[in-house]
């Protein structure tokens, strides 16, 4: 019971349990959060394999492994977002513009953080009214913009900077990862390369 007990505080800040107090003053009282847990690994799971193979080749390329954070809802994305402009390098983006303003609360605030730092950015997007409009913006919000074919929807904000990768899920259930390895940030930011030059 003793051993049970020390392995359930870190898996309650997990949100895998939930703490319901004391019995009698002196056993602490868990439950479990099932359906939570079974979503959350769920979404998890489906970001995470999006990115596996790369990192696992990556891994066995230079026996290092890469540093992966997952982050939940919107206090963990603005983490995120806090992590990028901490960085203080100019960095690029691949989203779509009206979904992370209609999802991610602080993605406005993030923007004017971004300008009143001086970093800039380059962008790939879906074209719009509301992209547009930013487009007609670029000089004076230090921004790059360049659409990427109508036929493509963008599910998820995807963020180069420094060594690290981030994508943040773009649906109602906020998800986030930060993957931190040279080799995999130098990779998409190839990929990102690839993409602009063809614009």
């Amino acid at each position: 019971l003793e051993y049970l007990i020390k392995q359930a505080i870190p898996i309650e800040m997990g949100g895998m349990i939930q703490h319901l107090g004391e019995y009698k003053g002196k056993q602490d009282l868990y439950t479990h959060q099932t359906p939570q847990i079974l979503k959350s690994l769920k979404d998890k799971y489906s970001v995470a394999e999006a990115v596996l193979p790369q990192l696992k080749a990556l891994s066995r390329k230079n026996g290092v492994k890469p540093k992966i954070r997952f982050y939940d809802g919107e206090k963990g994305v603005k983490q995120i977002l806090n992590e990028i402009i901490g960085e203080s390098k100019n960095f690029l983006a691949i989203t779509s513009v009206d979904d992370a303003y209609k999802i991610i609360e602080s993605f406005e605030d993030f923007i004017q953080r971004r300008i009143e730092r001086s970093l800039r950015v380059k962008l790939l997007t879906n074209y719009s009214s509301l992209s547009l409009k930013l487009k007609e913006k670029d000089a004076e919000e230090l921004r790059e913009t360049r659409f990427v074919p109508e036929r493509f929807h963008f599910k998820s904000a995807n963020f180069i900077f420094g060594d690290k990768v981030a994508i943040v899920s773009l649906k109602k259930n906020l998800l986030g990862i930060i993957i931190e390895d040279e080799d995999i940030s130098e990779t998409f930011r190839m990929y990102f390369e690839a993409i602009w030059s063809c614009r």
